[in-house]
């Protein structure tokens, strides 16, 4: 998915290049500990996949609302939902939606 295209449904799928930006903004894992890999109607949550406290990748798929909150046990499981055009959105939200993500 080219970068600021996103589907009938509002998801983005993050290029590469989206990934490295946000892994290359200080302290980023600090205050996000989850590696993003897409988002719904531009950063109003985004999906992700935590950060262990030894810097481990895991496979469950995290919404971000914030704060995280589990979504599916696995990317592979994430992708089969989606494709079957299943409801990912997080089923907890502390406060509504910001604008963008990022912003605090």
């Amino acid at each position: 998915m080219a970068r600021s295209d996103w589907d009938v449904d509002l998801v983005h799928f993050w290029t590469l290049d989206e990934i490295v930006t946000h892994l290359s903004e200080p302290d980023s894992l600090v205050k996000y500990p989850f590696l993003p890999f897409a988002d719904y109607s531009i950063g109003c949550y985004v999906w992700a996949l935590p950060i262990g406290p030894n810097g481990d990748v895991r496979d469950s798929v995290c919404t971000y609302g914030p704060p995280l909150h589990p979504c599916t046990a696995s990317f592979s499981a994430f992708i089969t939902s989606y494709l079957r055009g299943e409801d990912l959105s997080p089923k907890e939200i502390e406060h509504p939606p910001r604008l963008h993500w990022k912003a605090q």
